[in-house]
């Protein structure tokens, strides 16, 4: 055998290897230049040159152009700031309910680079590092769904108590006594849903994805994350309510 060949070839083959995996994580996390690019031909309308919100368009919109600057965002992962993946889902499937579109047609490597873009915006990014930390755990498993019955009838309960009504009304449809006097965080008027449809649901279509609204709240809005006042269960429990009082849809897990 010829050992120092057979060493050029493994160092090589390292090389090829090591090079690969660079470059997968480099489009993973995506080139802010590109991102800006981008941004500047599809965003700045809305968003305005600097994110603020505050673009050529933006005046007469209803619900406003997020300003992209303070790092508050409506879906999210974390209590705090959005993962990278939150925001390229926010890109891919647009928000529902806004002027927001969806960018599926986009190369993923395309919205990455939107993502990489979006997050030097905010000094709010910088100052959490590389990235938002990911959750710690995963979302807590769902109920036994041979409790169903139990749960539908304490989340019917607990959209009461919890509160929930004097915005979103008792049926969901946005006509609690609170509903016409919201406010955003920028101090522009807001409204509720007129209803729980969930193709417009903001996160997603399944009940897991409101109870990741119920756990987090969504960054801006009079929307509070509810963690400090239900349980794991309760939160679930108001979850499935909120998906019985929609027109269509299943479940995750069903």
């Amino acid at each position: 055998m010829n050992t120092p060949r057979v060493l050029r070839v493994g160092a090589v083959c390292l090389i090829v290897l090591v090079l690969a995996v660079s470059r997968s994580v480099s489009a993973q996390d995506g080139d802010p230049n590109s991102g800006k690019a981008e941004y500047q031909i599809l965003c700045i309308e809305c968003h305005g040159t600097s994110g603020k919100g505050d673009g050529r368009v933006a005046f007469g919109m209803f619900p406003r152009p997020r300003n992209l600057t303070t790092g508050k965002f409506k879906i999210r992962s974390t209590p705090t700031l959005p993962t990278d993946e939150d925001l390229f889902e926010v890109i891919s499937r647009g928000m529902p309910g806004t002027a927001m579109p969806s960018w599926a047609a986009l190369s993923e490597a395309t919205r990455r680079d939107l993502v990489a873009f979006v997050k030097t915006l905010s000094p709010e990014f910088r100052e959490a590092g590389p990235a938002p930390a990911a959750p710690s755990q995963e979302t807590p498993q769902m109920p036994e769904l041979r409790s169903l019955g139990k749960i539908f009838a304490q989340g019917r309960q607990l959209f009461q108590d919890a509160g929930c009504v004097k915005c979103h009304g008792p049926t969901g449809l946005g006509d609690g006594p609170k509903a016409d006097r919201l406010k955003d965080d920028w101090d522009y008027r807001t409204l509720p849903p007129r209803g729980f449809s969930l193709a417009r649901m903001k996160r997603g279509r399944t009940v897991e994805d409101i109870y990741k609204i119920l756990l987090n709240g969504m960054g801006g809005t009079p929307m509070p994350s509810f963690t400090d006042s239900l349980s794991e269960e309760e939160m679930w429990a108001v979850a499935f309510h909120v998906w019985t009082l929609s027109a269509a849809g299943v479940p995750s897990g069903l």
